[in-house]
C-alpha cells in the first residue's frame, strides 16, 4: 500500500496576526534626597468597540520552516506587532500608577506600548497535518514613558527600547492551498530598564512583561500540497470560494454656493458658500476554514 502523504511544511512563509495582551509592570521611583518609591501596574485595557481602543493589536510575520523525514519541523520566524488606537489616557497596551512624592507632590507615572515584536526559533511535531509546536527567542518592545505633576498638570514623555526574551506555543493548520491558520499563546520578559525625568530630577527603573494570545493565516510559497485529511479542508466547491474578498468605498460631498446674506451672524451659514465631505471605506473579507467554519473580518475606516 502507498504511504499516507502528508503536509509539507518546508518553505518559506508570509502572514498577519491578529490578539490580544495582558501584563504588568513594576517600576520604582528615585529622587535626590528622597527615599525610592515603588509600585506596578496592570497593561490590560479593555475593548471599547465605540473608541475602537484596548489591548489589542495586529501585525505581521515571516519565516522559514524545513520538516525532517521524521515529520519533526525546524523552523524560524520574525513578526512586529502594533497596538489598537491609545485612548482619552494615552494608553493602548499599558497602564499609569498614581503616587505622592515627597519631593514633588502628587504624581502619575505610565507607559504604553507602541510597538513590539520577535525574532524567534521553532521546533514542531506534524503527526498528520496539524503541526503543534513550542518556540522561543529575542523579543523587543518601543514604549512611551509619561510623567504627569498632578498639581500644575506638567506632562513630561520619554521614549525607550526594551529588549527580553520570548517563549510560547502554538499550533498551526492547513485550510487551503498555500494557506495556514495559526493559534498561539507568546509570553515575554522584559528586563528592568531606566528612564529619568530631568525637568523634575526623577529616575524610574521598570520591567515589563506581556501574555499574548494571537491568531493568524500564513501564506506558504512554494507548495500546492493540500492536507492529507478532507475534513480540514473546505466543502467542495471552486478553488476561489476559499477566500472572499469584498470592499466599498463611498463618498458624500455637500454644500450650496453664494447666497444674499446681510444679517449673517454666528449661527448663519456663510454667504460666500461652504462644502463638507465624508468619506469611509469598507473590507469585507472572510475565509472558508473547513466544512462548516468560516471566519470573517469587516473593518470600516470613516472620515
Amino acid at each position: 500500500a502507498a504511504a499516507p502523504a502528508f503536509y509539507d511544511w518546508t518553505g518559506f512563509y508570509v502572514g498577519g496576526h491578529l490578539g490580544d495582551a495582558w501584563g504588568s509592570s513594576r517600576w520604582t521611583a528615585n529622587s535626590a534626597g528622597a527615599a525610592a518609591i515603588s509600585g506596578s501596574f496592570g497593561l490590560f485595557e479593555p475593548f471599547d468597540p465605540f473608541a475602537e481602543t484596548g489591548s489589542f493589536f495586529e501585525g505581521v510575520q515571516a519565516g522559514y520552516d524545513y520538516r525532517l523525514a521524521n515529520r519533526f519541523v525546524l523552523g524560524a520566524a520574525v513578526d512586529a506587532s502594533f497596538p489598537a488606537f491609545p485612548d482619552r489616557a494615552g494608553i493602548s497596551i499599558g497602564g499609569s500608577s498614581t503616587f505622592t512624592s515627597p519631593v514633588i507632590g502628587a504624581e502619575s507615572y505610565g507607559e504604553t506600548v507602541l510597538s513590539f515584536g520577535t525574532v524567534r526559533g521553532r521546533v514542531g511535531y506534524a503527526p498528520g497535518d496539524w503541526l503543534v509546536y513550542a518556540t522561543g527567542g529575542l523579543a523587543w518592545t518601543y514604549d512611551r514613558a509619561v510623567l504627569t505633576q498632578l498639581g500644575n498638570g506638567a506632562t513630561d514623555r520619554r521614549f525607550l527600547w526594551r529588549f527580553g526574551w520570548a517563549a510560547g506555543a502554538g499550533v498551526e493548520v492547513p485550510i487551503a492551498p498555500h494557506w495556514t491558520a495559526t493559534l498561539e499563546y507568546l509570553f515575554t520578559d522584559y528586563d528592568s530598564s531606566s528612564v529619568s525625568f530631568p525637568s523634575v530630577g526623577q529616575r524610574f527603573d521598570a520591567d515589563l512583561f506581556l501574555h499574548q494570545l494571537r491568531a493568524g493565516v500564513n501564506y506558504r510559497f512554494g507548495t500546492d500540497a493540500a492536507p492529507a485529511s478532507s475534513s480540514l479542508m473546505a466543502a467542495a466547491a471552486p478553488a476561489a470560494d476559499l477566500v472572499n474578498f469584498h470592499g466599498q468605498a463611498t463618498f458624500v460631498w455637500q454644500g450650496y454656493p453664494p447666497i444674499r446674506s446681510p444679517y449673517a451672524g454666528v449661527n448663519s451659514l456663510p454667504g460666500s458658500g461652504l462644502g463638507r465631505e465624508t468619506i469611509d471605506a469598507t473590507l469585507y473579507a472572510g475565509v472558508r476554514l473547513w466544512r462548516g467554519a468560516e471566519v470573517w473580518i469587516d473593518p470600516e475606516i470613516d472620515q
